[in-house]
């Protein structure tokens, strides 16, 4: 499937936002994540919006493979910029629901385990995203996100795709 570029970058930029705050708050801020995620995109808001784009029953209905990431990946933004195939599609939705449980769920704190479970398949998810944008200037990884260093200039995500990101 064919995405905007503007929708793609945000996508992007919304996983790695989500998984960087997730690498902030191991270490008892939890609680504090859940408060700043409280005025970001919702996740089951983009997984909504990337149902209703592609025409594909995202997200499955179990844990989909990871998608294969080869050298050839390398060459996908050739012939296949701004394309997610259904199998990247469906690992990303997966990921991005089951983030979306663990923000959700308030009547205790995740263990490390389960946090670092989904923050490493969202940084995986983020890699795939990033061979089909062609990314070459690196300032637009410098996304707001919790807890983050004051030493880089990060900006909102509409701040870098230029427009309200999701457009929903």
């Amino acid at each position: 499937m064919k995405f905007d570029e503007t929708f793609l970058m945000g996508l992007f930029l919304f996983i790695r936002m989500l998984q960087l705050s997730f690498d902030r708050a191991l270490g008892g801020k939890w609680a504090d994540m859940v408060d700043y995620l409280g005025g970001q995109p919702n996740c089951r808001d983009i997984i909504f919006r990337l149902s209703e784009i592609s025409g594909y029953d995202v997200p499955p209905k179990a844990m989909p493979s990871k998608p294969v990431a080869n050298s050839f990946s390398v060459a996908k933004p050739l012939f296949g910029k701004f394309v997610l195939k259904e199998d990247e599609l469906s690992f990303i939705c997966w990921w991005l629901l089951q983030a979306a449980g663990l923000i959700e769920r308030t009547e205790y704190e995740p263990s490390a385990d389960e946090i670092v479970e989904i923050r490493v398949n969202l940084a995986y998810a983020e890699d795939l995203i990033r061979t089909r944008l062609g990314v070459k200037d690196h300032s637009v990884e410098y996304v707001e996100h919790f807890n983050q260093s004051k030493m880089n200039k990060c900006r909102s995500i509409e701040e870098i795709v230029g427009e309200p990101w999701p457009s929903l």
